[in-house]
């Protein structure tokens, strides 16, 4: 009798395995039987769980398997709460697509046996609308045991919109109150590609601390770009400008202010004019020494960045000994082949000549016996304003 009975199950077992096979080849999808067991959940839903793990029982016994369709474009979260396990039980989710391939996982979460105690697990995916994404709960023990309870509470919501700081435009100054420590950023999204720079001032709370721009970087949580106010930005891209305030004892307020810079290039010549602030673009063509100097009638200052945007030299040597005027600027550069360097003067000038000539000085001194002339080919050519 027992042997029938046996025999029996086994032919059951090869029926529903072989039905099970000619099924998924003729469908096409080997995730078939899941999303049929998958319990819909929507939006603002809750479910409570409570689950007897058993080695013995059914896998949808032991676990929960959840399909959620969202109603729109966005980001989600998928959140477990008011966790209750049993000691050293573990509750573990999966989120997965139409495919059942993982979004994300959401961190473990530890709570022992004391009722009192409650924990939470969440993870955030951003979804397409109406893709069905599906969604595994289930549990282990540190110790691999047989048999263990655990109960939550499963639930999903719609991130909530990520608030922006205020913006600023070009040729527009915002206020800012800053805490001693403090980073505070603006939002700025640029009409156009190009040259910015920004800049930060104490108005009030403190009169011997200072401002200043620690970067700007595209997305609130995104590494930080190295600058000290000056950026090549793209049209319609948003940025965030972080201003700290230093020095300062208590509060104090800050005024930032943007504006556009045009550029220049040197274009092959050793020299290039110009009547207002601008950023020349330089292309090293060979690695070597090179001098970059002003001769102006007015007040030039120079800011040199390399290829990252790091300030590479602002501390301008007087260039009296080279122009005659003690208000120019020289700067030494080891210029690699191939980096382009940005060159930013500013200052109080209506016309100032920037010059590049190579440097042939021991690094004591920066004077005319220090430079040889780079010969331009063609005469003396001047690089155009872009």
């Amino acid at each position: 009798m027992l042997k029938k009975a046996m025999a029996g199950i086994a032919v059951t077992v090869i029926v529903l395995v072989l039905g099970l096979m000619l099924f998924v080849r003729f469908n096409g999808d080997p995730n078939f039987l899941f999303k049929k067991i998958a319990v819909p959940i929507r939006e603002g839903q809750t479910e409570e769980l409570s689950r007897r793990y058993n080695s013995i029982l059914p896998v949808t016994e032991r676990t929960a398997l959840f399909e959620f369709t969202p109603s729109e474009n966005a980001e989600y979260d998928f959140t477990i709460s008011d966790i209750s396990c049993d000691e050293d039980v573990t509750i573990r989710m999966t989120v997965m697509d139409e495919d059942f391939s993982e979004y994300a996982n959401a961190s473990s979460a530890d709570v022992d046996e004391n009722p009192d105690d409650s924990g939470s697990v969440s993870c955030r995916v951003a979804l397409q609308k109406k893709s069905t994404c599906y969604i595994g709960l289930d549990a282990e023990s540190a110790d691999n045991r047989k048999r263990f309870v655990w109960k939550c509470k499963f639930s999903i919501s719609k991130a909530p919109e990520e608030e922006k700081p205020a913006e600023i435009t070009v040729d527009q100054k915002v206020s800012l109150k800053l805490k001693p420590d403090e980073k505070k950023g603006l939002l700025f999204i640029p009409d156009e590609t190009g040259y910015y720079k920004f800049d930060a001032e104490i108005t009030s709370g403190s009169k011997s601390g200072y401002a200043g721009v620690d970067s700007v970087t595209m997305g609130k949580h995104e590494e930080a770009a190295v600058t000290d106010g000056l950026c090549m930005l793209t049209e319609g891209t948003e940025y965030y400008v972080w201003v700290s305030a230093f020095d300062i004892a208590r509060t104090a307020e800050a005024e930032v202010s943007c504006r556009k810079i045009g550029t220049s290039a040197f274009e092959g010549a050793s020299e290039v004019s110009l009547n207002g602030e601008s950023v020349i673009e330089y292309t090293a063509d060979e690695d070597g020494t090179v001098a970059i100097y002003s001769v102006s009638e007015g007040d030039p200052d120079v800011c040199i960045y390399d290829t990252d945007g790091f300030p590479l030299r602002n501390d301008a040597d007087s260039g009296a000994e080279i122009s005659g005027n003690e208000h120019d600027f020289a700067v030494v550069i080891d210029a690699a082949a191939g980096d382009t360097y940005r060159i930013f003067v500013s200052g109080k000038f209506t016309e100032c000549r920037v010059i590049r000539a190579l440097y042939t000085g021991d690094g004591t001194s920066l004077g005319p016996d220090d430079i040889e002339a780079i010969a331009d080919g063609e005469g003396e050519i001047t690089g155009e304003e872009k």
